[in-house]
C-alpha cells in the first residue's frame, strides 16, 4: 500500500504589478483571488485536489478589472460582466467574471454591473435587462453610481432601489421598467443628511424620517398599481431653540415637544382624517416656565397646576387641556418617595411614600403657612377625576390613598392658598 503523499505545487511569477502563484488543493487566502482553474492537480484515494492559479488583489489600484474564474468578487469590487464558463472539473462548472474593484472610487462615478447587488454607498439608475443567462439563471445588469460623499441637498432619479439612509424620496416617477413580470419603481430621492433647521421639503410616499414634521399633507402624489402614495410638505425641525412653535399635520407629538393646542382636521386622504396640532419645544426651556397644553400628558419634570376643561373635541373624542410648570429643584428622595420641590419660606413640601405602591400611598403634607384648608385631588392621567378630599393643614398633615386604585398611574395635586403642587404616583 503506497504511503500518503502530499504533493505541494506553489509557483510564484511575477508580471508586471501582478503577482500570480498556482496551488493545489487549496482555496485562495484573503486578499488573493482565482484567476484560472487549471483542473485536478492531485489524486489520494477517492479524494481529487483542485488546481488554481490565483493572483494577488491586496493593494491593487481603485477602478482596476480583472478576470476571475469561480470566485465570487470580494468586498470592495463589482461583477462587470459575466463570461461564461471559465472551467468544467468533473460536474462542476465554474463562471468567469471581469471584475472592477470600486473600493476607493470618487463620488458620482459611474458603472455598469452584471448580477450583483448594488453596493453600499452606490445607487442604481438604470436596469438594462438581462447581461447574461447561464444554467437557466439570468443575471440583470444595472447602472450604477455612487452617492456616498454627496453634498446634502443632492437630488438623484433611481430605478428600482430602496432609499438609503439619510436621503428621501422627492417624487414617485412610474416604473423605469419590467423584467420577468417584476416591475422597478423609479423615484427621485434627495439627500436630506446635513441640511440645516428649518429645511422644507415636499415627499412623496416616505414616512416622515426623524428630526423633521409634516406641515401638510397634499394628497396623493402617484398612484402606482392600485397602490396610493401620499404627498407630505416636511419641515426640519432639529436643531430648532426652545420655544419653538410649528403647527403639524397628522403626526405624533416628537419627543421633547407638546402639543399646545388642537386645531381641528388638516387633511382626510383615503378615509383617514388627519389632526393638526400646534406643538412648541419643551427641551431648555427655563425652570418655573408655565404653558397651557392640550390632550397630551404631563411631561416628566412637569407638574399640572390646573385642569382647565376640554380644550378640543374631534369626533368622540375630547382632549384635556391644562396649565402645566416646569418644577424648580425637583429631586427624588431616597427609598423611592418623592419630594415635589425644594421649599422655600410660606411653600407646600409633598412627600408619598412608597412611591411605587402595590397597596397604598402615605401622603405628608409640611407648610410653614398658617393652619389652612388644603384640597387634594387625585386624578388619572387623561383627567378623569378619582378622589378628592378637602383637609386642614396645620403645619404638617398625613393622609392615605390608593385603597382600591387598579395598578396605573395617577396624578395627585395639593393646593393651598393659591399654590398647587402635583406628583405623579404609581400604583403597581
Amino acid at each position: 500500500m503506497k504511503n500518503l503523499i502530499t504533493l505541494l505545487l506553489i509557483v510564484s511569477v511575477t508580471i508586471g504589478y501582478a503577482q500570480t502563484q498556482t496551488i493545489c488543493g487549496d482555496l485562495p487566502p484573503a486578499g488573493w483571488i482565482t484567476i484560472s482553474i487549471n483542473g485536478y492537480c492531485a489524486k489520494n484515494g477517492y479524494t481529487s485536489y483542485i488546481g488554481r492559479t490565483i493572483q494577488k488583489i491586496d493593494g491593487l489600484a481603485p477602478g482596476t478589472s480583472l478576470n476571475i474564474c469561480g470566485d465570487n468578487p470580494p468586498a470592495g469590487w463589482v461583477t462587470t460582466s459575466i463570461n461564461g464558463y471559465c472551467a468544467t472539473v468533473g460536474y462542476t462548472s465554474y463562471i468567469g467574471r471581469t471584475i472592477k474593484k470600486i473600493d476607493g472610487l470618487p463620488y458620482n462615478t459611474t458603472l455598469t454591473i452584471c448580477g450583483d447587488v448594488v453596493p453600499a454607498g452606490w445607487v442604481t439608475t438604470s436596469i438594462n435587462g438581462y447581461c447574461s443567462t447561464l444554467n437557466y439563471t439570468s443575471y440583470v445588469s444595472r447602472t450604477i453610481r455612487k452617492i456616498d460623499g454627496a453634498p446634502a441637498g443632492t437630488s438623484i432619479t433611481i430605478c428600482g432601489d430602496n432609499v438609503p439612509a439619510g436621503w428621501i424620496t422627492t417624487a414617485v416617477n412610474g416604473y423605469c421598467t419590467t423584467l420577468n413580470y417584476t416591475s422597478y419603481i423609479s423615484r427621485t430621492i434627495k439627500k436630506i443628511d446635513g441640511l440645516p433647521y428649518n429645511t422644507t421639503l415636499n415627499i412623496c410616499g416616505d414616512a416622515v424620517p426623524a428630526g423633521w414634521v409634516t406641515t401638510s399633507i397634499n394628497g396623493n402624489c402617484a398612484t402606482l398599481n392600485y397602490t396610493s402614495y401620499i404627498g407630505r410638505t416636511i419641515r426640519k425641525i432639529d436643531g430648532a431653540p426652545a420655544g419653538t412653535s410649528i403647527t403639524i399635520c397628522g403626526d405624533a407629538v416628537p419627543a421633547g415637544w407638546i402639543t399646545t393646542s388642537i386645531n381641528g382636521y388638516c387633511a382626510t386622504l383615503n378615509y383617514t382624517s388627519y389632526i393638526s396640532r400646534t406643538i412648541k419645544k419643551l427641551t431648555g426651556l427655563p425652570i418655573n416656565t408655565t404653558l397651557n397644553i392640550c390632550g397630551d400628558a404631563v411631561p416628566s419634570g412637569w407638574v399640572s397646576l390646573s385642569v382647565n376643561g376640554n380644550c378640543a373635541t374631534l369626533g368622540y373624542t375630547s382632549y384635556i387641556g391644562r396649565t402645566i410648570k416646569k418644577l424648580s429643584g425637583a429631586r427624588e428622595a431616597a427609598s423611592g418617595s418623592l419630594l415635589s420641590s425644594e421649599t422655600e419660606e410660606g411653600e407646600l413640601d409633598i412627600v408619598v411614600f412608597p412611591n411605587p405602591s402595590s397597596s397604598v400611598f402615605n401622603l405628608k403634607i409640611r407648610s410653614s403657612n398658617p393652619t389652612s384648608e388644603a384640597i387634594i385631588q387625585v386624578v388619572s392621567p387623561l383627567g378623569i377625576p378619582i378622589e378628592t378630599r378637602m383637609v386642614l393643614v396645620e403645619g404638617k398633615h398625613e393622609e392615605q390613598f390608593g385603597v382600591g386604585y387598579p395598578a396605573g398611574v395617577y396624578l395627585l395635586t395639593v393646593s393651598q392658598n393659591g399654590q398647587f403642587k402635583t406628583l405623579k404616583l404609581i400604583k403597581l
